[in-house]
């Protein structure tokens, strides 16, 4: 990580290592209603099980304030050890159970939000993201293998004062303004000239195939099952390398359309 400079007014900022995973959660909960504007974010942490009966605590969730998607989320630094940390809690969490016995725990986090809703939202699939301060291949490697989309959010400390936060890896769908209808596709392996792209826990189950453009006569392909998750295999010709692929969803036409992006 390097230093940067705000122009105007001038303001240097140096990267910093946060002193304790506590530090690096406050400042995501600083930045994160900026960041994901749809979505409100809080400490969360209730002992998940597995479904072997491992228990493991997430550090915070984040729910769409119309509550249809939410997100468990395990914050971590990258100076953990992945084999014996950041590794067995995301496997935990990544099978954990998620069901109507965390509605009051979610309630405390969320004290606004509307009990019969949450009890609704909490029997979807969540989301699950991992939110780290630097990126390593390692750490990209372990949340391909759990389920977990990566976010990486670096953070810096002003000279005069101030905290900043550069965003180096962060889904589209979470960006977004609108409501979620965009949902990332992350690359699993390569199937000869094919590329298995995976649907991140959140994708509505309603939907079986997807479009890939607009054109009524457009190639469908069906969305399949791989492990725990589902997703879709399309051609490499299609989806290279450098090009970076998602689904929206067009709820009025139940629709689901490929966009690609180099």
């Amino acid at each position: 990580m390097r230093p940067f400079l705000v122009e105007n007014p001038p303001r240097k900022f140096e990267p910093r290592e946060p002193n304790s995973e506590k530090e690096f959660e406050d400042q995501i909960l600083r930045v994160a209603g900026e960041l994901m504007p749809n979505f409100e974010i809080a400490s969360w942490k209730p002992l998940i099980r597995d479904r072997h009966g491992r228990g493991a605590k997430p550090d915070l969730a984040m729910v769409s304030h119309d509550l249809e998607n939410w997100y468990v989320i395990e914050v971590e630094l990258a100076s953990h050890s992945i084999s014996s940390h950041i590794a067995p809690q995301l496997e935990t969490l990544g099978d954990g159970v998620y069901d109507s016995s965390l509605v009051r725990s979610l309630r405390n986090s969320f004290p606004s939000k509307d009990v019969e809703a949450l009890t609704r939202m909490v029997h979807r699939e969540p989301g699950l993201l991992c939110i780290v301060n630097e990126y390593t291949d390692r750490i990209r490697r372990t949340c391909r293998d759990t389920g977990f989309e990566l976010v990486v959010l670096e953070p810096y400390y002003g000279i005069g004062g101030g905290y900043a936060a550069l965003v180096e890896k962060l889904p589209n769908e979470l960006a977004r303004e609108i409501a979620p209808s965009v949902y990332s596709l992350r690359r699993s392996g390569q199937v000869g000239d094919n590329v298995v792209l995976l649907l991140p826990r959140g994708f509505p189950a309603s939907f079986y195939k997807i479009r890939a453009s607009g054109e009524p006569s457009a190639d469908e392909y069906q969305i399949q099952k791989f492990g725990g998750g589902s997703g879709v295999i399309l051609p490499l010709t299609l989806v290279p390398d450098h090009v970076a692929a998602w689904v929206q969803i067009d709820p009025s036409k139940k629709d689901a359309q490929l966009v690609l992006e180099s």
